[in-house]
C-alpha cells in the first residue's frame, strides 16, 4: 500500500460532512471554468499553497471533475506535511510520496494535475475511512459513467499503487449490483433494472481474497459485528444491503 498520511484542518472537505464556505469543487468551478474544470479563482488559490511544488486534485474532487456526478470538496494530494492554508480554506492535503505522485494522473497546467477517472476511483476506494458514502461513489462510477473506467487499467493502476483494498471493494460493489440486476425477486423494477447493473468485468477484477488479506469494511468506519452482509470471497462486510444500495441509485 502507498505511504499516505492523512491531514486536514476541519475534516470537512467532502460536501456530504459539510464543506466550509469556498472549499467546494463545485463553488470553486461554477464560474469561468477552464478545460479542466478549474476555476481561475481555485487555480489562484492552489498557487497560494503550494506555490511552484507540484500537486494533484484527487479523491472525490479528481473524480467529480472527471466526469461522475459528485458533490466534493477540494482534495490535494502533494509531497509534504498540511500547508496552513490549505488548513484554512478547508481543504483536505493527503501528503504523498514523488514517487507516486504521477501516476495515472493527467497534466491541468500551472504545476497542477488530476488523478485520472480510474486512479480518483481507486483513491475513494482505498481511502474509505474519510471518503465519505464510498459504496454509492463506486456505485454511481461504474453503472452511470462506465466508459470512464477501463477494468484492464483498473487492475494496473490498483497494482501500481497497491490498492488492493481498493480494487477489493470496486469488486465487491460491482458483483453486489450484477446479482441485483439479475434478482427478479428483489424490489427493484423490471424496467429499472438496467440503471444498476454494472459490468461483470468489475466484478472480476477480485473474484477472491488472496491469502493472508484480512477482512476489511465496505465503510470501515462501521464494525464488523454490525454488518448486515458478508462477501465472504472477497472478504468484504457491508454496512447495507445490495437491494439498499442499488435503490439509493434509482431514487
Amino acid at each position: 500500500m502507498t505511504d499516505v498520511k492523512l491531514r486536514s484542518g476541519s475534516g470537512l472537505a467532502d460536501a456530504s460532512l459539510g464543506t466550509p464556505v469556498g472549499a467546494s469543487v463545485a463553488a470553486d468551478t461554477w464560474a469561468l471554468a477552464d478545460a479542466w474544470g478549474l476555476s481561475e479563482s481555485l487555480r489562484r488559490r492552489l498557487v497560494e499553497v503550494y506555490g511552484c511544488a507540484p500537486r494533484r486534485l484527487s479523491h472525490r474532487s479528481a473524480l467529480s471533475l472527471g466526469g461522475v456526478a459528485l458533490m466534493a470538496g477540494v482534495t490535494v494530494s502533494a509531497p509534504g506535511a498540511l500547508h496552513g492554508r490549505a488548513r484554512r480554506l478547508g481543504w483536505r492535503h493527503v501528503a504523498e510520496s514523488p514517487a507516486t505522485l504521477l501516476v495515472a494522473a493527467t497534466g491541468a497546467g500551472d504545476d497542477t494535475w488530476m488523478s485520472t477517472p480510474v486512479r480518483a476511483l481507486l483513491e475513494c476506494a482505498q481511502h474509505a475511512r474519510w471518503v465519505c458514502g464510498v459504496d454509492e461513489i463506486i456505485a454511481q462510477a461504474l453503472s452511470k459513467t462506465p466508459r470512464l473506467f477501463d477494468p484492464e487499467e483498473l487492475a494496473t493502476v490498483a497494482a501500481d499503487l497497491r490498492f488492493a483494498a481498493g480494487l477489493r471493494r470496486i469488486a465487491s460493489v460491482a458483483d453486489a449490483l450484477t446479482a441485483v440486476a439479475a434478482d427478479s425477486d428483489n424490489a427493484i423494477p423490471q424496467h429499472a433494472r438496467s440503471m444498476v447493473a454494472v459490468d461483470r468485468a468489475y466484478a472480476a477484477l477480485c473474484e477472491r481474497a488472496a491469502s493472508g488479506e484480512r477482512w476489511l469494511g465496505l465503510d470501515p468506519n462501521v464494525p464488523r459485528d454490525t454488518a448486515v452482509m458478508l462477501d465472504r470471497r472477497r472478504r468484504v462486510w457491508w454496512h447495507t444491503t445490495p437491494a439498499e444500495l442499488a435503490e439509493h441509485l434509482l431514487y
